[in-house]
């Protein structure tokens, strides 16, 4: 597997990534057996724990860092992104990174990166494939480098699909470490997915149960419905959290099977 040095994204040391929650109460009350261990998060920020990469940025808005604009160079840096913040979610304020990547000109050199400032969420928009990663067969420092197979022998530069789908088959390649998901990032778009141990669950909104918002580790459903293991048993966690929120139609829950690097959204 070839890699490249990325763009930028110069990383050092950094302490222990600690989970922003836990998994909330399970949705069945009868007597369980204990939640398993929470396995590791991915090295690119997503909201499962608190942004390592930017931990200066404001747990407000929605943020965009750009690098070598060539169209309008004096939007180079970090800057509060009014159409993301306005946006008011996660999701809108990501996309920015590659309209941003674009209104720039959407050269080689050109980066932009986008971080959504209350959960830490990010993503990037660059030429290319991506991985980022925190070791294969051992751990090491993190890292975010092109993809340099899927660029070349898969088209990845231009095929979504191609690029994205990298995530599992890396990650399977290594051991299927627990400790170190592997997150694939197409750049024109930003679009990303991780592939990992576990089942992982994602309440934007829950108005019967605030508490239980937020993106965490399905620990009940691994431990008494085999959640990590069974690609089904982790979609149903979906709706039973959806239901336990309201069964709001704008409140849509989706739970990752990152062992396959798959998602299923409720409503």
């Amino acid at each position: 597997m070839l890699l490249m040095p990325v763009i930028t994204f110069s990383v050092h040391k950094h302490s222990p990534i600690k989970l922003t929650s836990s998994s909330p109460p399970p949705c069945d009350y009868s007597t369980v057996a204990p939640a398993t261990s929470t396995p590791g998060v991915s090295y690119l920020p997503d909201g499962t724990a608190p942004n390592h990469l930017y931990p200066h940025i404001p747990k407000t808005g929605c943020w965009v860092i750009t690098e070598h604009c060539k169209d309008h160079p004096q939007a180079d840096g970090t800057h509060k992104d009014d159409l993301g913040t306005q946006n008011g979610t996660e999701e809108g304020c990501l996309a920015r990174a590659a309209q941003q990547w674009t209104w720039c000109g959407a050269t080689g050199s050109t980066k932009a990166t986008a971080v959504y400032g209350p959960t830490g969420a990010m993503t990037f928009a660059a030429s290319g494939c991506y991985h980022a990663l925190l070791g294969c067969q051992k751990a090491e420092a993190g890292r975010i480098t092109h993809d340099g197979f899927s660029e070349q022998a898969e088209n990845g530069t231009v095929n979504e699909e191609n690029c994205l789908g990298r995530a599992p088959r890396i990650w399977h390649h290594c051991g299927s470490p627990p400790d170190r998901p592997v997150t694939s990032v197409f750049g024109p778009t930003g679009a990303k997915r991780t592939a990992g141990a576990g089942c992982w669950v994602k309440v934007r909104s829950c108005p019967a149960h605030r508490d239980q918002e937020g993106f965490f580790f399905d620990a009940w459903g691994s431990t008494n419905r085999d959640t990590g293991t069974v690609e089904d048993e982790c979609f149903d966690r979906a709706r039973d959290h959806w239901t336990q929120c309201g069964s709001h139609s704008n409140a849509p829950v989706t739970a990752y099977y990152r062992p396959d690097g798959t998602s299923h959204t409720v409503p």
